[in-house]
């Protein structure tokens, strides 16, 4: 067994594609008896899924995702199966071709297929816990607890949440094949476990993972608010379903002769597209959750169509200038060719929009002079960042900084 893990506290202030219920393969439990859900009593699963987890070490990672509204999609990477929590306000998750919203307290599963964004869905900013079960070393979050080895196969993955009462407490069952994360969002409780005789306490923005059955018992006065991350049992999945309908035979017989006819049974579904009012590229349904104007097709009026903002660019379709840098997002793509979701994007310390406005020097390069001094020392130290050699004396600015004399004095070199 693998005890207690380190405990960790997250900022709680503030993919693939979404796994939904629906048809495909036959799935079925290993084992000749079902274990139950991992949610008792008022708790209920938010999100759940199988996944295929490779041979070797894993461990939790957790982060906080603070969402700004009107923010430009935020890029997460494919580091595992990722567990998505809105602990405030209301997120965006697209993953591939899928959007879910999330409001506070609601989760998601996203597969480890492929990268996918995030952003706040209304007028006001979201918070996003991300659980994330990873392999081998550390990735992009904080890890929690040891590494542990599952075995390689399909596996139940669950997000159980629970809101207990003051005075209150829940159940979780030991998951056998890996310890349980436990994510405090609000409140204060005690973790006590099968294993270990006393309890965790962990307060609001702490996570833990601990093995054996968990009891959770509400420490404080208000309602704790606590989410547990299972790795479930394994499951193997069966042959698809066939979906043709088999062909029906009918024969009848008299004294002369004998007839034998077939009758075969087809059906035809007709698929409905999806209906996207304004043509451009984002469905009613999508625009409705990004909060998008279903009957606009340039929401921000920044001469580029929402659906290329989501699906190519990356920009927001709400903000004419994503990055809030002064240059919008139309010139950065064709008239500059800097990064409409990057502030700096030669990353010399000056804003493209300072630079195309203020100092015209150039936000794809940061020397723009080739002097050995990038634009933002430049702006710093009082030299000319547009010429190489601010005092004339012959000397480059970038060498008289490097040999201690003043690249604005003329007699100091």
């Amino acid at each position: 067994m693998h005890g207690y893990r380190s405990t960790l506290r997250f900022g709680a202030a503030a993919a693939g594609a979404a796994l939904a219920v629906g048809f495909g393969p036959a799935l079925q439990a290993s084992a000749a008896t079902e274990p139950p859900s991992p949610a008792t009593g008022h708790a209920a699963v938010v999100a759940q899924g199988v996944v295929e987890i490779a041979d070797g070490p894993h461990h939790w990672e957790i982060a906080h995702l603070d969402l700004a509204p009107g923010g430009a999609p935020a890029p997460v990477g494919a580091d595992g199966p990722y567990f998505l929590v809105a602990d405030a306000g209301a997120a965006v998750v697209a993953a591939g071709d899928s959007l879910t919203r999330l409001a506070a307290g609601e989760g998601v599963l996203v597969r480890d297929d492929g990268e996918f964004t995030v952003n706040a869905a209304g007028a006001g900013p979201a918070g996003l816990y991300s659980i994330v079960l990873v392999a081998g070393g550390p990735s992009s979050g904080t890890p929690i607890g040891e590494p542990f080895t599952t075995g390689e196969g399909s596996r139940d993955l669950d997000l159980v949440r629970d809101t207990i009462e003051a005075g209150g407490f829940t159940t979780v069952a030991d998951a056998e094949a890996a310890p349980n994360l436990v994510l405090v969002v609000e409140g204060t409780v005690n973790v006590a476990t099968t294993l270990v005789s006393e309890g965790v306490a962990l307060g609001a923005g702490e996570a833990r993972t601990l093995d054996g059955e968990l009891t959770i018992t509400n420490a404080g006065d208000v309602p704790a608010e606590v989410f547990v991350a299972v790795v479930g049992p394994r499951v193997q999945i069966a042959a698809p379903v066939p979906t043709t309908v088999p062909a029906t035979t009918s024969t009848t017989s008299s004294a002369t002769s004998s007839t034998t006819s077939s009758t075969t049974t087809s059906t035809t579904t007709t698929t409905v597209a999806p209906t996207d009012t304004d043509n451009d590229g984002l469905t009613d349904a999508d625009e409705s959750l990004i909060g998008t104007d279903p009957s606009n097709p340039d929401t921000d009026g920044d001469a580029i169509d929402d659906g290329a903002e989501v699906n190519d660019y990356g920009t927001s379709p709400l903000l004419e200038d994503s990055d809030v840098d002064g240059v919008g997002d139309y010139a950065e793509l064709d008239v500059y060719g800097t990064d409409p979701v990057a502030f700096d994007s030669d990353g010399d310390g000056v804003g493209d929009g300072a630079e195309v406005n203020a100092t015209l020097t150039d936000p794809l390069d940061d020397d723009t002079d080739d002097d050995g001094l990038n634009d933002g020392d430049e702006g710093s130290l009082g030299t000319d960042p547009l010429g190489p050699d601010t005092d004339l004396d012959g000397v480059s600015d970038g060498t008289e900084v490097g040999a201690g004399t003043d690249p604005l004095d003329p007699a100091s070199f």
